[in-house]
């Protein structure tokens, strides 16, 4: 199985540790994991702030892996899943 690990900007910079041990996790289990390059903030933070308009950041990085072979995505955390 092919995932996309997407890690989102707030874990990325207050808790990379979490990020390292999401992709050794899925490793361990076989998984075969891609990091699509471009990641960004998924768009939660400014979407909750009525600035819908600033969050095309999510669409690009769907946008991007829509065109790749992954089949799935894996997220360390549960508010960019929304």
């Amino acid at each position: 199985m092919k995932v996309g690990l997407f890690i989102p900007c707030y874990i990325n910079q207050l808790f990379p540790q979490v990020g390292i041990a999401t992709l050794e996790l899925l490793e361990k289990f076989g998984v075969e994991v891609e990091y699509p390059v471009g990641q960004t903030c998924c768009g939660q933070p400014l979407g909750n702030s009525r600035y819908e308009s600033d969050t095309e950041g999510a669409y690009l990085v769907l946008s991007r892996i829509s065109k790749t072979t992954i089949i799935s995505l894996a997220l360390p955390e549960v508010v960019c899943t929304m």
